[in-house]
Order: structure tokens, then sequence, then C-alpha cells
């Protein structure tokens, strides 16, 4: 039940277009027993980490994706403190015996568990921590034709049609975007970052993590090319999709199918 009003409240922080509002026009001081409700809302996210699991009966837990991305991001953009200390010794990160699914090749990085990857981005510390996030995204855009060895792991997602919430993927697409964007000016400029303009709530998100200092941006074209691919698959699924078929179409609207309407919002804001 926790997780569903964590989802419910992610959902209304992070809506498909910037019109309906963002995470930037919460004012926590003008809303009556605010602490209150964040000291309720960090223990709900510590419990739903600390239960989360990407297997059911020793097999595959298809909500797993969907119901990760948003808690953990939760745990970071409202106790990140904390969650720099509970969230990488959670089962979720620490269990060794992972779906193949969630695995990829190492490419001279710590991780090769996707779970850590994204972990590692929202912690922000780590030089290689934007590289580790754009991996993570890659694995659910890769081409399913790819004959790399370094892909080849990451296209099992999609080859297994695991469902994934597009709107969740488009923020970590931002969230990507906009760290890139600090750290490889940070670097040009010599430690400077004026002239830059970004949206209000993208700065709000990056702040509330480690500075953007001495990160390998080497990635940028790779994220770049991953971020087409994945709005050319946001698109392909809104050409063919069936209202009255069989829901067997991967990206997804908060559990439910993804309309072509919802998938025009998702490639309007990319």
């Amino acid at each position: 039940m926790n997780r569903h009003w964590i989802s419910v409240l992610y959902s209304c922080l992070h809506p498909s277009l910037p019109k309906f509002g963002s995470i930037a026009a919460l004012d926590l001081g003008n809303t009556p027993e605010s602490m209150e409700g964040l000291r309720i809302l960090r223990e709900w996210i510590w419990q739903a980490c600390n239960k989360l699991s990407f297997s059911i009966r020793k097999r595959y837990n298809p909500e797993f994706i969907p119901e990760f991305m948003p808690v953990c991001t939760m745990a970071y953009d409202f106790d990140f403190e904390r969650a720099q200390v509970y969230v990488p010794y959670t089962r979720m990160c620490s269990y060794g015996d992972w779906p193949q699914c969630l695995t990829r090749p190492g490419i001279e990085v710590e991780s090769h568990f996707i779970v850590r990857d994204f972990v590692t981005f929202l912690q922000g510390g780590p030089p290689q921590s934007l590289i580790l996030g754009t991996l993570y995204l890659r694995c659910v855009t890769v081409a399913q034709r790819s004959e790399s060895f370094d892909l080849r792991a990451c296209r099992q997602i999609l080859v297994n049609h695991i469902p994934v919430d597009a709107g969740h993927f488009c923020d970590a697409v931002e969230r990507l975007c906009g760290s890139f964007i600090l750290s490889y000016r940070f670097m040009m400029e010599g430690g400077a970052l004026h002239g830059i303009t970004l949206p209000r709530s993208w700065f709000i998100s990056l702040l509330r993590s480690s500075p953007p200092l001495n990160k390998d941006t080497s990635f940028i074209p790779h994220f770049v090319n991953d971020t087409i691919e994945l709005l050319r698959r946001i698109d392909l699924q809104r050409e063919h999709h069936r209202p009255r078929g069989i829901d067997d179409q991967q990206f997804k609207d908060n559990g439910s199918s993804l309309n072509p309407l919802h998938a025009s919002a998702c490639i309007a804001r990319m």
C-alpha cells in the first residue's frame, strides 16, 4: 500500500508535461504539517526500498522496474543523506542472485548489475556515475539486433518484453541531460557554471545530489544516441497501438498501456 501512494505522489510531482506542474512548484513552507508529512513519507520510502524484490518464488517480478525507479528516485530526492547509507545495502542492491535480464557485461566500471548502476547515478558521487546512468538507460533502448558484446546482455529487457514506464525513463533522461550539461560546462569553464540555462525543476533535482565535480562526460554521444532510440521506440509503439488487442507492448503509463496521447506527450517533452 505504501508503494502505491509513493507512486501516486511521484506521478503528481513528475507529470507527463511541465504545463501540469513539476517538483519545482512544491513549497513545503505553505503546506500545513508538511514536516510531519515529510517524516512519514521518508519512513514509507525506507520501508518500500527494503521490501522491493526482483523475484517472486524465484521467477522474475515484471513489476520490479516500474516500482524500483520511482521509489529510489524519491529516496534520493527527499531523504538524500539517509538514502546514501541505506539504499546500497538493501536486498535489491546487495543480493547476489540477480536475474540475467538485470545484468550487463562490464566496461571497466564497478558494477555489472543495472540496479546498482541506477543507484550510483542517483548518488552522483563517483566520477563514472554518468556513465552508469547511461548504461542503465541503454538497457531499454539498445537495438535488439545489435551484435556488440557490450550490448548483447543489455537487450535482455527488450527481448523478454519486460514492462517499463515511459515516464520514469523520460525523468531519468532529463536528470542525465542536466547532469551532463553541468559537469561538462564545469570542466570546460574551469569550475564556473555561468551562462547555463536549465529548467528550474532540473536544477532542484540536481542540486539535491552531489556537486557535479570531476565527472566523466565521455558518454555524451552515447547518451544522445540512446535518447533518440528511446524516442524512436516510444513512437513505434504509438504507431502500433491496439486499444482492443492483447496488451503486449513494453512501454507503460502508470501501469496501463501507453496510449498514443501519452506517447505523444513523452515525445514532445523530450
